[in-house]
């Protein structure tokens, strides 16, 4: 084949190879925008795709790296020459080894086995914050959703009634005020619904942020999800990531304090070395074992001793914190979760099928006052006013749910 087909063939399967990929991502996009947004679904690829768990993954391989490694020095290498005036030379090496005290040594590896451990659970506590932000992030978007929906209903409402209070407003002055005053909250609702679309959009952009897509991906329309279970103290068996790093954080702190105290106890070196003969001087073989004597310089070891002591205790201090707040955020959100759920459920089961019931009287009425005008129009906003309310409720609902999920430990269920 000639070099000029040559480039022309390796150009076209260049070509080929793009036009696949512009399509194959235009598929995922569209297959992506078909569907309606899933809770456990965007769940899922928040926990795949989100930079920040992969920043804290990254951090654990690189702690996991360095507690695998033992803290010795490497051996270090010389060679030497030495020539005599009367031109006789000889040539030699030298091998010298430094060996901690083996105390220190099993500290130190220890120490960083437990940092590593502390990483891993700081990657679950993350996790369970992220987590969390992404619940209350995708139920923000919903309720945004269906915010927008329960406001052009209600607009819909007094169009509606409107209509009704247009007949009776050329023979009642009174009636007349009504009819204005109607028009103008007909003209806030479009306030409102400009807010409620601002915050659907910065709710998309943040669903966007999450799983690290770009902010001009469309994101499909929430699907609602299923009200969650209020959890239980079945659901909270073990202590939570968060302080578990705490514990294990603590115990690496104690394994330092421990190699501290073992800073007064020597380090030693191991040297061999050998040297070739000349006219003046026979070949020899030499061995040497030195060791440090840090107890002469008594204030770089106690100093190392006190800085220990002082961030074991440091991180004994943190750790009690971290139950008390830990414990008094749980108690607090399930509180809370409670008697939102109480008052949602009041609200779901009495008063909006009661609503419905008066909508269904008052549309059979027709108005003829002031009076029955405003029983009209109060009552078939009830409706749309409690559906608001409901909504509040939940989304705060799910919110103190999600605030609990961030103290679940790796084996407690999670959904």
């Amino acid at each position: 084949m000639s070099q000029c087909g040559f480039r022309f063939l390796l150009l076209s399967m260049r070509l080929l190879t793009g036009i696949i990929s512009i399509i194959l991502v235009l598929f995922g996009h569209a297959s992506f925008a078909a569907d309606g947004l899933r809770l456990q679904e965007f769940l899922k690829s928040v926990q795949a795709q989100n930079l920040d768990l992969k920043m804290e993954q990254a951090k654990l391989n690189a702690a996991e790296a360095g507690s695998s490694a033992v803290n010795i020095p490497p051996p270090m290498v010389s060679f030497s020459k030495l020539t005599e005036k009367e031109g006789s030379a000889a040539q030699g090496f030298e091998i010298s080894q430094t060996v901690p005290f083996p105390g220190k040594i099993v500290k130190n590896k220890s120490s960083r086995n437990l940092e590593a451990q502390a990483q891993k659970a700081n990657v679950s506590a993350r996790q369970n914050d992220i987590l969390s932000e992404a619940k209350q992030a995708f139920y923000e978007y919903w309720a945004a959703f269906e915010k927008i929906r329960i406001l052009r209903q209600k607009k819909d409402i007094l169009s509606k009634h409107l209509q009704l209070a247009r007949a009776g407003i050329r023979s009642d002055s009174t009636m007349k005020l009504h009819y204005i005053k109607t028009e103008s909250d007909l003209d806030l609702l479009d306030n409102d619904l400009e807010v409620a679309n601002q915050v659907l959009e910065e709710g998309r952009l943040k669903i966007s942020l999450l799983m690290n897509l770009p902010s001009a991906t469309k994101i499909p329309d929430p699907e609602e999800p299923t009200l969650s279970p209020l959890p239980t103290d079945t659901d909270f068996k073990s202590d939570p990531p968060q302080l578990q790093a705490s514990q294990l954080e603590l115990q690496s702190f104690i394994a330092r304090e421990s190699a501290a105290k073992q800073s007064w106890f020597p380090d030693f070196t191991f040297t061999y070395k050998e040297m070739g003969a000349t006219q003046m001087m026979p070949q020899y073989s030499e061995i040497m074992v030195g060791m440090t004597l840090p107890f002469l310089f008594p204030w770089d070891s106690s100093s190392e001793e006190k800085k220990s002591s002082s961030e074991r205790l440091e991180s004994e201090l943190r750790l009690k914190k971290a139950q008390l707040e830990i414990n008094l955020s749980k108690t607090t959100s399930w509180t809370r979760a409670r008697s939102l759920k109480n008052q949602l459920t009041t609200i779901e089961e009495k008063l909006i099928p009661k609503a419905h019931r008066r909508m269904q009287i008052v549309q059979n009425i027709v108005p003829r006052d002031m009076e029955s005008l405003q029983d009209h129009r109060e009552t078939m906003e009830a409706l749309s006013d409690l559906e608001l309310k409901a909504l509040d409720l939940r989304l705060a609902y799910e919110k103190s749910i999600s605030e609990l999920e961030r103290w679940k430990s790796t084996g407690d269920s999670n959904e």
